[in-house]
């Protein structure tokens, strides 16, 4: 995956997208509107981030496994059995280079916010 070699271009891309929305949405331009249009951005990440977090901690794996189970048993076709061991669970289809790219673009995000925060109360 290229878009994941150069973590500070997709950062530059992620401002580049608050911006845009900073431009369409708000109806005076000021630092206040551009804080709060940077916030929806983090947030699609953060709860990109979490969800990732949920499903790497193994948390729907049961889950997961218990309805292939159940549709191994009430399957007709026999040979679903025998595949039902080589199928990787959910956590597992996971890219650990995928999760650490969205927790730097999350706490890159989280850590710029913060900087306009105190710019803003200062």
């Amino acid at each position: 995956m290229i878009y994941l070699k150069n973590k500070w271009i997709f950062f530059l891309i992620n401002i580049f997208v608050t911006i845009l929305l900073f431009m369409t949405s708000s109806p005076t331009y000021n630092l206040t509107h551009f804080i709060n249009s940077l916030f929806y951005v983090l947030l699609v990440y953060l709860i990109l981030l979490l969800f990732l977090f949920i499903i790497k901690g193994r948390f729907f794996d049961g889950i997961t496994w218990s309805f292939r189970r159940f549709r191994s048993i009430m399957s007709k076709n026999r040979d679903y059995l025998e595949e039902l061991g080589d199928n990787p669970m959910l956590s597992e289809r996971i890219s650990i280079t995928f999760y650490r790219f969205i927790a730097f673009q999350t706490f890159a995000l989280l850590v710029f916010l913060m900087l306009l925060l105190v710019i803003y109360y200062i």
